[in-house]
């Protein structure tokens, strides 16, 4: 008499595995889900600062990336109300066009090295201001800082945790 077949006992133990191995890969998978998002939060503000600089050059116009709790936007030095104050190179929320698209809000908290964040950057796309934006979380992502100084914007990745100025390690 030959029985061809698994034993009950031999298919729960591959289940059990399966189950067990599956977790693993769910928790993983989070993991790697968040560490994405910070990394596109602060890959989509990157790009946005260097758009943001290459239109100014393009125009020849002062443009602003501002920066605020939660949010992000970025205009154009025209004031539609007052021609006057056209191209002064002063940042007017109310007046001054606000590019397409804007604002965009932070999924994560966004800290700053201190100083304005506002950033203007001239007809030459020059910044005006020096500064360090990250994202401080503990799930290790490959960027999660941004340099701006008055000719570069650079990527980079945090040493540590905690500060945020002097502590962006940048990727060439």
């Amino acid at each position: 008499m030959k029985r061809d077949g698994f034993t009950l006992v031999e298919i729960l133990t591959v289940i059990a595995i399966i189950g067990i191995v599956a977790g693993m890969a769910v928790i993983s998978f989070s993991g790697m889900v968040r560490r994405y998002n910070v990394e596109s939060q602060i890959k989509e503000l990157y790009s946005d600062l260097v758009n943001t600089r290459v239109m100014a050059m393009s125009t020849k116009k002062t443009h602003f990336v501002d920066i605020k709790s939660g949010q992000y936007s970025a205009y154009v030095d025209t004031n539609t109300t007052n021609p006057n104050q056209d191209g002064d190179g002063i940042l007017q929320d109310a007046t001054d066009v606000r590019l397409a698209g804007y604002p965009k809000t932070f999924k994560f908290p966004l800290s700053w090295g201190g100083g304005s964040t506002t950033i203007e950057f001239s007809a030459k796309g020059l910044a005006n201001t020096s500064n360090t934006f990250c994202v401080f979380s503990n799930i290790n992502p490959a960027y999660d800082c941004i340099v701006v100084s008055w000719t570069r914007i650079i990527l980079g990745k945090l040493k540590s945790q905690g500060s945020c100025s002097g502590n962006c390690e940048t990727k060439q």
